[in-house]
């Protein structure tokens, strides 16, 4: 039999599959499962219908591997599932727990080699820089590459995101899946093939030069932090002292300052990703999002990576669970109750107060009581969800009973549509809300259309404001251009924040554009702010996706996500600086005070300073004494933070962990003279002698400057004791 090309190859190969899928479905002995399994391979591998696929284009950049991987080298002798991905998407961020699990389940000695295709949908997407940063943010650690003109993708013709593919020893195609949500289909099919191919002699995989990306450059506490909400609407608000909440998404916490920048709680098991209630040093969160509060003593949060909402007492220093089973759902109708109901991927949260729509006449309103309601972005489905904490008779008079969750919008189609009924409605992966009271409206960050749209919380209507398409079906409207309604072009925007003294403003993180832009709702035309630093240069941003203002209006604040930093913008003036918050020092086991200072001198053309090339190393040396050592699977923290304008080119944190020894790498700017690096060190250690355990955690600022002359030892050595830190 003649082969089939690659472009019309998997056409045919996803109809089989889709056969066998419901096969499979249908039959309940494993056994049996098994065989019917083994039946397509076997048909697959003997008629040669199917041709193997080429190797990856070369000079595209890969991560999580030290070299490229090909076919010839490394690959033939395992069964190799390539992952179709981009990190916009929310299927593909739930595919990427799945294929962690069947990681641990089937190793690379095992047979299983599994690869990230990053085939970018936006244009920032196809940045390296950008791939890296969301394989940090996700914990990725199979090989990734970054196709980065989806070369692969369209040489196979892929159709969609996720694609699931996996290829046999010999490189050929011989199963796929499209979308989510098939992880026991697939590790059935990966454990069956592995014993197919043994039985073979086929399978003989070969080591693969694994060398785990380093992190990218960050501030000293923050990692990829998420949404950021004042805890007062406006100056009306302000009897009490203003509270900001923050979710340090990297970190899997929440961060709680003050005006002065002071924190005042922090929320979460510092680095630890779990799912678990208590206080809030016991509390465990994934990556939470979106943040909204009650009152000054009540904090809700979207714990988006753990598929629940969570309440935060901060009187009773607690963290509770009150929405979601902690499974991922798919159901988009909800009406269970709160704790069994199973939600997906809640990205942003807002409270919305209302009395009563029931029409009824009170003689003295002010006496009516208001409602509770919170209003949940569920990105997961497509989709939005409100908590009803009390019976409210809700739009069109329909009476919503106490502690019901349920969707309000959006009948979880992917699309942009929409409507005057809002469950025909449809949504593309909401991630941001804000409220605007004075209209009864929220305003809604649909990412995935690149649009900002409004939803009537009085009639339900959902409208569109700037961005998208007028077809429904178009989510590929996107580009960055000022202007009006569907004129207006936006990339992936995930963050909104109402102006509270003018009613007509809301201010947009347009995320894959960089940028901060704001929107006259009255006209529905966007515009983007020309945003300046201290010294009068236009400010790019990088990914940010969270913001909110100070309650008198004088300031927008913004998580700089990939940067992670926040950066505080006067209104009146446009000038933004880096907004340092104030952090209180710990109490046990941690070196107080500023970093310690250590003056390291590069010598143009030196050792350690390629000027040619505006790049420079910085040696590091890690010595652990007086039995000292590492606490087995516990989390180390290595953090750095460079100079404005300076870029983190490579460190190898673990190589440092585990050897003693790496070295910081950092691209510059022409005709740099000076600046610094700043590591941030959390480590878990134990005593050998004694079996103690304990955790230090200190600084270390490296002053960096360029001159002519001779070349000193530019090596940072530091030796950590129990009782002390030395550095030199």
């Amino acid at each position: 039999m003649a082969s089939i090309k690659n472009e019309e190859m998997l056409d045919e190969l996803a109809v089989e599959c889709m056969d066998l899928q419901v096969a499979i479905a249908e039959e309940t002995n494993r056994s049996k499962q098994k065989s019917l399994i083994l039946k397509s391979i076997d048909i697959i591998c003997s008629t040669n219908k199917f041709q193997s696929i080429p190797d990856f284009q070369e000079g595209l950049d890969w991560f999580n591997v030290s070299k490229p991987l090909t076919w010839k080298e490394h690959l033939t002798g395992s069964l190799v599932l390539i992952d179709f991905w981009t990190y916009c998407c929310i299927n593909c961020l739930h595919v990427l727990p799945q294929l962690h699990r069947l990681e641990k389940k089937f190793t690379q000695e095992d047979g299983l080699v599994i690869i990230g295709c990053h085939s970018a949908k936006f244009t920032n997407e196809k940045s390296s820089e950008n791939v890296n940063a969301a394989i940090q943010r996700h914990d990725i650690q199979h090989p990734v590459v970054n196709d980065l003109n989806n070369a692969m993708w369209s040489t196979l013709n892929i159709q969609c995101w996720p694609t699931l593919l996996l290829m046999s020893p010999t490189g050929v195609p011989i199963y796929l899946v499209m979308g989510e949500g098939h992880y026991d289909e697939i590790e059935l099919v990966v454990g069956t093939c592995i014993e197919y191919f043994k039985e073979k002699q086929l399978l003989m995989p070969k080591p693969l030069p694994i060398k785990p990306s380093a992190a990218p450059s960050s501030q000293f506490e923050l990692k990829f932090p998420g949404k950021i909400q004042c805890s007062n609407y406006d100056s009306a608000d302000s009897t009490t002292e203003s509270l900001f909440a923050l979710s340090d998404s990297g970190n899997h916490r929440i961060i709680i300052f003050n005006s002065s920048g002071s924190v005042v709680h922090k929320i979460g098991q510092f680095g630890v990703a779990g799912y678990k209630d208590g206080t809030f040093d016991e509390a465990k969160f994934n990556c939470p999002q979106g943040v909204a509060w009650l009152d000054q003593k009540t904090l809700f949060v979207a714990d988006t990576e753990n598929h629940v909402i969570r309440m935060v007492m901060l009187e009773q220093r607690k963290v509770q669970t009150i929405i979601g089973s902690g499974a991922q759902g798919t159901d988009v109708n909800g009406g269970n109750s709160p704790l069994q109901q199973a939600i997906s991927s809640p990205w942003d949260i807002v409270v919305y107060k209302t009395k009563n729509m029931d029409m009824s006449f009170h003689e003295d309103d002010s006496q009516v009581p208001q409602k509770v309601v919170l209003v949940i972005a569920m990105a997961g489905t497509h989709q939005v969800w409100a908590y009803f904490f009390e019976e409210t008779i809700w739009w069109r008079y329909q009476v919503q009973n106490a502690n019901t969750v349920v969707p309000i919008a959006g009948n979880g189609e992917e699309r942009n549509r929409n409507n005057d009924y809002p469950k025909q409605a449809s949504f593309a992966q909401p991630s941001g809300l804000c409220l605007v009271r004075g209209t009864d409206e929220v305003f809604i960050a649909d990412s995935e259309s690149s649009s900002i749209r409004k939803m009537s919380l009085v009639s339900g209507k959902v409208s569109p404001v700037v961005g998208g398409a007028n077809n429904l079906m178009n989510l590929f409207a996107y580009g960055d251009v000022d202007g009006e309604k569907y004129q207006a072009r936006l990339q992936h925007p995930l963050g909104l924040a109402h102006h509270p003294t003018s009613s007509s403003i809301v201010f947009v993180a347009d995320t894959f554009n960089n940028k901060i832009k704001r929107i006259n709702i009255q006209s529905n035309h966007i515009q983007t702010m020309a945003i300046t630093d201290e010294i009068g240069g236009l400010l790019t941003f990088n990914e940010p996706s969270g913001l909110c203002t100070t309650p008198d209006g004088s300031h927008l604040i913004v998580l700089n996500t990939n940067s992670h930093e926040l950066i505080r913008i006067n209104l009146s003036t446009l000038v933004a600086s880096k907004y340092q918050l104030k952090w209180p020092s710990e109490k046990i086991n941690h070196v107080t005070g500023p970093p310690a200072n250590v003056t390291m001198v590069l010598v143009p053309n030196g050792r350690h300073f390629q000027k040619g090339v505006g790049r420079f190393e910085l040696p590091i040396a890690l010595n652990l004494h007086e039995g000292v050592k590492l606490t087995p699977d516990a989390p180390q923290k290595i953090q750095s933070y460079l100079t404005r304008g300076w870029k983190f080119d490579h460190f190898d944190t673990q190589k440092l962990l585990n050897e003693g020894r790496s070295s910081i790498s950092v691209k510059i700017p022409p005709g740099t003279s000076e600046g610094e690096v700043t590591i941030h060190f959390i480590l878990l250690l134990c005593d050998e002698k004694d079996s103690s355990c304990f955790r230090k955690e200190f600084g270390v600022k490296v002053d960096v400057k360029f001159i002519n002359g001779s070349m000193p030892d530019a090596t940072i050595y530091i030796g950590v004791t129990k009782s002390e830190i030395l550095i030199r």
